[in-house]
C-alpha cells in the first residue's frame, strides 16, 4: 500500500517524465494558444498533408533465368530527396538518389536480374 508521501510512478514513468522535461526545453510551450482549426478540419488538414507527402513504395524483384522463378529482394520508399531501400535477406538499408539506382545492387551474376516494380495505390 502507498502512504501519503509515496510516489506511485514506476521507474519507467520517472524516466519518461525526465526525458519529456528535457525535450520540452526545445519546444515552445503551446499553452494559451488557440487551435488553428476545429477538430474535423484539423484532422482533414493532417490527412491531406500525409497524402501529399507520402513516399512512393516499390519492390526490387529478382528474376531467375527467363521467368524461371522470382522473388522480392527488397522494399523501397521514394521521397523527394532520395530513396531508402531495405534488403529482405540481409536486413541492409541503402540510400540512393533514385529507385532505378537501387536495382543494380540486386543483380547477381549472369542468371539473376533485378527489376523495379512500383506498388499501385489501392482505392
Amino acid at each position: 500500500m502507498l502512504s501519503a508521501g509515496d510516489n506511485p510512478r514506476t521507474p519507467e514513468s520517472k524516466r519518461s517524465s525526465a526525458i519529456n522535461k528535457l525535450c520540452d526545453a526545445f519546444v515552445v510551450d503551446p499553452s494559451g494558444r488557440a487551435p488553428i482549426l476545429g477538430p474535423e478540419e484539423f484532422q482533414k488538414d493532417l490527412q491531406d498533408m500525409v497524402n501529399d507527402e507520402a513516399p512512393r513504395i516499390f519492390a526490387v524483384v529478382q528474376e531467375y533465368g527467363d521467368r524461371v522463378d522470382g522473388q522480392i529482394a527488397a522494399w523501397g520508399m521514394a521521397f523527394d530527396d532520395g530513396v531508402d531501400v531495405f534488403s529482405l535477406d540481409q536486413g541492409t538499408r541503402i540510400h540512393v538518389r533514385n529507385a532505378e539506382n537501387a536495382v543494380h545492387f540486386f543483380n547477381f551474376g549472369t542468371w539473376i536480374r533485378a527489376h523495379l516494380i512500383w506498388v499501385k495505390p489501392q482505392h
